[in-house]
């Protein structure tokens, strides 16, 4: 993190590309999920049947180890598969009309593992070194059978989150949009409090997962607010209930002279004057959330409008209490159409920017302190250090 330096490589595949990271604080595991296999016009043309949709790369980490490289097959989970996952040690398939299937990845082990690989050992094949240029990984297992499944539910756009303390499901009812749901693993039942719904007039859906601190809270994340909820069960009931825990609200007042009147006419010619906002932040001023574990801090980004620029800023929380502690401004205007994803690790910020070339931007900033106390020339040279930035540029 100090110096760039590479300290550890692996080369998965020659055949997949990975593009997609997660990570299980229990048990200590990291997940590869690869790009789906696509064929060719002329591959479709000659009859050419491919049933593998995917691939999932699973590392056991402290220290780095190979676990497995699994094939999601069609012929195994069924034609419609469209993607999977790993998320606390089960293994989440997809299917095209909605439905999400829940396995024991562990089990999937048990039955399916052929065996055990170690990282830069030689290959089975004898053709170089396992995780290196150009053998990369092979797949060790290979199912004959579909593993019973642990739960299934059918939702809209496959959005399904689990978690909770006890075990629930978070996800939006298949055909209806703009609001999640929290459902008991145990039971099936629909929590007290537990339809989560947007007031805001935002064009995206707000975001509804479990927090990162495994404390089993509910984050719920919306255009302008964030709200941190917990889930109980009240003393002789038979349902658990959902209730916030807090709220915060990065929403900006604007007064009368920051508003616009827009004119439309009916097909009659009647004219109609409505109030809109020319302030960006009114309607979409979060942009992220992410937890630091280590300091037990929420980070959210908002992005602020000062006239026609856009800013990005990122505000440290409590996250029990929800107080703003430090609120950091990033260098530089944000825009419009470019991506953006800030993450926060002890007193480091990443900020990685997409444009609409494919071109990826890093940004990485470092947070110092100072006192009232230092001299003048100590707090110039830490405010120096601080404006500087790493910048790499990546093509896609």
């Amino acid at each position: 993190m100090e110096t760039g330096e590479l300290l550890q490589e692996i080369y998965l595949s020659p055949k997949h590309r990975f593009r997609h990271i997660s990570w299980d604080s229990e048990p200590y595991t990291i997940s590869l999920r690869s790009t789906h296999n696509k064929m060719s016009r002329m591959a479709m043309q000659a009859g050419i049947v491919q049933s593998t949709v995917m691939c999932l790369a699973v590392f056991t980490v402290f220290p780095l180890e190979f676990v497995a490289m699994m094939p999601i097959d069609k012929n195994i989970f069924g034609k419609d598969v469209t993607d999977a996952m790993m998320s606390q040690g089960t293994l989440i398939v997809m299917h095209q009309n909605g439905l999400v299937k829940l396995y024991s990845f562990e089990m999937i082990l048990k039955e399916g593992k052929t065996h055990d690989i170690r990282l830069y050992t030689e290959h089975t094949d004898h053709k170089g070194k396992t995780g290196t240029f150009p053998t990369g990984l092979p797949c060790n297992v290979h199912l004959k059978d579909c593993p019973p499944v642990l739960f299934q539910v059918r939702c809209a756009d496959q959005s399904f989150q689990l978690g909770g303390i006890p075990w629930h499901y978070i996800f939006s009812p298949y055909g209806k949009f703009g609001f999640s749901q929290v459902h008991s693993m145990e039971t099936g039942h629909l929590a007290q409090n537990g339809i989560l719904d947007t007031d805001s007039l935002s064009l995206e859906v707000d975001k509804v997962f479990f927090h990162a601190d495994d404390s089993g809270r509910i984050l719920h994340v919306g255009a302008d607010n964030v709200s941190v909820m917990k889930i109980s069960k009240p003393f002789e009931e038979d349902r658990t209930s959902v209730s916030e825990c807090f709220s915060i609200n990065f929403k900006k007042n604007t007064s009368t002279a920051d508003q616009a009147y827009c004119e439309n006419y009916t097909s009659s010619g009647r004219r109609i004057r409505r109030q809109q906002s020319n302030s960006y932040t009114d309607y979409e001023s979060v942009q992220g959330v992410d937890y630091e574990n280590e300091l037990d801090l929420l980070a959210v980004t908002s992005v602020e409008n000062s006239g026609t620029t856009y800013h990005g800023c990122v505000h440290f929380l409590n996250n029990q209490t929800g107080e703003e502690l430090k609120r950091v401004q990033l260098e530089g205007t944000w825009k419009e159409f470019c991506d953006h994803s800030v993450a926060v690790d002890l007193d480091t910020i990443i900020h990685i920017v997409k444009d609409p070339a494919h071109r990826y931007s890093c940004f990485v900033y470092k947070l110092l302190r100072y006192t009232d106390n230092d001299n003048a020339c100590t707090k110039r040279t830490l405010r120096s250090t601080r404006s500087k930035r790493r910048t790499l540029s990546l093509t896609n």
